[in-house]
């Protein structure tokens, strides 16, 4: 027959002296104080696993942290464990584990691994901090302490209905598009089986885009003057004119680098983690933007970017120059806008557009033209450049031409 213990008192607990040996104070139906020789008290369960007839010990903390009434509840509980046929220290573990698992997956730290592979993918600069900016004040704040199996679709519209009220039509739909991607990351990494997210675009106001702000070409002799009132560096100016000549994007041609250029050869190659498409883009060189190289080089001390900034020449000029100086000569149009009237002009005076849309490194959106049209139009890329480029200097004159014959019409403005 088994012996019975008496309970402890809590009087018998405090009293228990440290020995230079650990013992044991037993208070009953397997619940037990270790006394340490260091002097700490832990209260531990002894038990035989259900199924397998094992002994097993279990930890319930120190005394007096886990008071004698508290340590009696948890050995209740072990033993209701018990009963059922559970084992109570692999029950404690599953649980632990769960709650490491939905503290992994709560939608903060499955952003920030989605991010952290997003980079391996060389995204742009600008875009992670795009990316970033829109987790930071609008995702995180609102839904980043939630465990991802835990959002439902329902719940990811209420947490940014604040957008829609407020008439930020165009966040919403950002904020949405970059949850659905984390969550798509929560799927593919088998943290949640589905996304919840997968179709939430079809249940908020939808954004449509709007044309970047530009001028018509009529407009060039006008816009010339304005920017002749603007006083600006001569770096500057010649920026703006190089942003025009090359119809590359503003950050594109703010980075330009001089190993990326041939001025023997007339083109400038612009590798592929520098292009919104990730793909090399080529860039035939017109007289006039060989003019400007030209003249920047006179001036240039050996650095690395064509356009370097003035007071910091390891880095590049900032396209927020070119919206300044835009403003200042009250012109309505943004730096992107030169890409839509070059586009605009050239297929107003009958190039092929297929060479236009080469020319402005634009991917075919037809899957079946992207795969079998394979051509760059180089050739004919670089009479366009080069029409593109008299036609600009035309205009500074105050005439604006246009050859007659293969490109279809003449016209004097």
């Amino acid at each position: 027959m088994p012996k019975i213990a008496r309970p402890l008192t809590n009087t018998e607990i405090k009293s228990a002296k440290s020995t230079s040996k650990d013992y044991s104070l037993h208070d009953g139906c397997g619940l037990y104080l270790l006394v340490k020789s260091n002097g700490s008290k832990i209260w531990r369960f002894s038990y035989t696993r259900p199924g397998i007839r094992q002994r097993a010990l279990i930890s319930f903390g120190k005394f007096p942290t886990v008071s004698l009434a508290s340590a009696r509840r948890s050995r209740d509980d072990a033993k209701t464990l018990l009963s059922m046929g559970i084992d109570p220290q692999r029950d404690r573990e599953a649980k632990v584990m769960d709650m490491i698992a939905k503290k992994e997956s709560i939608f903060s730290n499955m952003a920030a691994e989605w991010l952290e592979l997003k980079k391996t993918m060389s995204i742009r600069k600008a875009t992670e901090t795009s990316i970033t900016q829109m987790l930071e004040k609008h995702i995180l704040p609102t839904i980043g302490n939630v465990p991802v199996g835990d959002l439902s679709a329902r719940h990811i519209i209420r947490a940014f209905d604040y957008l829609r009220k407020s008439g930020k039509i165009r966040t919403l739909n950002i904020a949405v598009r970059k949850v659905k991607e984390v969550l798509d990351y929560a799927v593919n990494s088998g943290v949640i089986a589905y996304n919840p997210a997968q179709n939430i675009t079809k249940a908020i106001a939808s954004y449509q885009t709007t044309p970047y702000k530009t001028i018509k070409a009529r407009e060039l002799p006008g816009f010339w003057a304005s920017l002749d009132n603007v006083i600006m560096e001569r770096q500057t100016r010649l920026l703006i004119e190089w942003l025009m000549l090359t119809m590359v994007r503003p950050n594109e041609a703010c980075g330009a680098r001089w190993d990326e250029i041939d001025i023997a050869n007339k083109v400038w190659e612009i590798p592929a983690e520098r292009m919104k498409s990730k793909r090399t883009h080529v860039v035939a060189l017109s007289s006039q933007a060989i003019n400007i190289l030209e003249e920047v080089k006179r001036n240039s001390f050996g650095g690395v970017f064509v356009f370097a900034s003035p007071r910091k020449s390891l880095k590049p000029m900032n396209n927020g120059t070119i919206s300044n100086v835009l403003q200042r000569a009250r012109v309505d149009m943004v730096p992107h806008g030169f890409r839509a009237l070059a586009s605009t002009t050239l297929n107003e005076h009958g190039f092929n557009p297929d060479v236009i849309e080469a020319a402005l490194a634009h991917t075919d959106r037809n899957p079946i033209r992207r795969t079998y049209n394979r051509s760059t139009y180089i050739e004919q890329r670089v009479k366009l450049m080069q029409w593109w480029g008299d036609f600009l200097e035309g205009s500074k004159s105050g005439n604006i031409t246009i050859d007659s014959g293969e490109n279809g019409l003449k016209a004097v403005m």
